[in-house]
């Protein structure tokens, strides 16, 4: 133990020494290396479509919205494709140009906005499309991350810059076409006009960013404790917009919509792959009918909890708390690793500034050594890999809740615009 203790305390000495700015000067360039080539071989790999699983997860929403385009519903379609039972009253024919579906899982109102996201023009444009999109929703988060670290100075902010996109899971995500990317932007943009005040534009960011309420969803929780009523107002008045309009154009009730989303969900779940303490329950007991919305309940009035202890503190560390907690309460992938910048981006705030502890600049790099490695990419399959990231998770959400406890730095308001 005296060991251990020497070393600790030699440790602390030499980052004291080192001083914020140099570790930056140090972490800086390799991070924007490590992002600019994480990002543009996604990029590349979903351009060009020079992978096996180049653009996989684009092409199904693509074939959903080409059915969903011509006023068909996309899981009466799915259905058919299984060889299972379909309403008699709709249109639940294969189109032979576009072919069977094979999967599904989102909500109602996400065909609404998928009408922006995917729309059904060629596959080749569609993939040119939503690459400048993920190029668009990368520039707001860097811009974000940049401004949060300027008053410190230029190379903290460059610093935080490569903190927020040097994540592998942004190669996966832009290679397969996901949503994950995109919804971290709009969250970002959602933060952003609630520290300008502009809470209806606030709200219709966080509405649009529940195309995926897997990963949306508890961030909605941050302004509810806030009580910023007009941005939960407008998050919730597009959701049922878009849900209306939805249900009016492939006509069909949103409660059975609804609930054949959650049985393709759960067929996925229990197929796909990623890995979540969901999964590993799923794994353990195949046949537990109770398993998602157990977790996803408890996932959920923990995160309320929590955000209301710490009310009081910055909204991004309730968006870190929303970040971790929506990492566990339901299925995710590697791709959806992207919400826990937020995590990231606060340890890293945490450990640039103020003094901080050595505690907390540790942990910092082991949460990053989690979301910025490829080992991460190349090992997500590793199921001890699996574990140690989501303990080391919960141990950054520990760190997080105790520096609640002394939140001297302010990364509200003036330090987010």
């Amino acid at each position: 133990m005296k060991l251990v203790d020497r070393l600790l305390q030699n440790w602390r000495v030499r980052v004291a020494a080192l001083g914020s700015e140099k570790l930056c000067l140090i972490l800086a360039p390799c991070l924007v290396v490590v992002a600019v080539a994480y990002n543009g071989f996604g990029f590349y790999q979903l351009v060009s479509g020079q992978h096996p699983f180049a653009g996989t997860d684009l092409r199904r929403r693509w074939l959903d919205h080409r059915y969903f385009w011509q006023r068909q519903n996309p899981y009466d379609v799915l259905a058919t494709s299984q060889g299972s039972a379909t309403t008699s009253s709709r249109n639940a024919s294969i189109d032979p140009e576009i072919g069977p579906l094979s999967d599904g899982g989102y909500p109602p109102w996400a065909f609404t906005t998928g009408f922006v996201l995917v729309p059904p023009v060629s596959w080749q444009a569609v993939r040119l499309y939503f690459g400048f999109l993920n190029l668009v929703a990368l520039g707001i988060i860097g811009y974000w991350a940049y401004a949060l670290g300027r008053p410190l100075g230029r190379w903290h902010a460059l610093f935080l810059l490569g903190v927020a996109n040097a994540l592998v899971a942004n190669l996966f995500s832009i290679s397969a076409g996901q949503y994950s990317i995109i919804v971290n932007s709009l969250l970002i943009a959602s933060l952003l006009f609630y520290n300008k005040r502009l809470d209806v534009l606030a709200g219709l960011a966080l509405g649009i960013a529940m195309v995926k309420p897997q990963i949306a969803g508890l961030f909605f929780l941050a302004f509810l404790v806030k009580a910023r009523w007009r941005i939960v107002l407008a998050a919730t008045g597009y959701v049922v917009v878009a849900t209306l309009l939805t249900s009016w154009w492939i006509h069909t009730n949103p409660v059975e919509m609804s609930l054949q989303m959650w049985q393709a969900s759960h067929q996925w779940i229990a197929t796909g792959g990623g890995y979540s303490p969901l999964k590993f329950m799923l794994l353990a007991d195949p046949g537990n009918r109770y398993a998602t919305g157990g977790i996803a309940l408890t996932g959920m009035i923990a995160a309320l909890v929590l955000m209301s202890l710490c009310r009081k503190c910055s909204i991004l560390l309730l968006f870190a708390i929303a970040a971790v907690l929506g990492r566990m309460w339901t299925y995710h992938n590697i791709y959806d690793n992207t919400m826990l910048l937020f995590l990231l981006v606060y340890l890293g705030v945490a450990s640039v500034r103020d003094q901080p502890k050595i505690q907390s600049v540790a942990v910092f790099l082991l949460v990053g050594a989690t979301l910025w490695s490829p080992v991460t990419y190349t090992g997500h399959g590793f199921l001890p890999l699996q574990i140690a990231h989501l303990l080391i998770w919960l141990l950054g959400l520990l760190t997080v809740l105790s520096l609640a406890k002394r939140e001297a730095f302010s990364v509200d308001s003036h330090n987010l615009c």
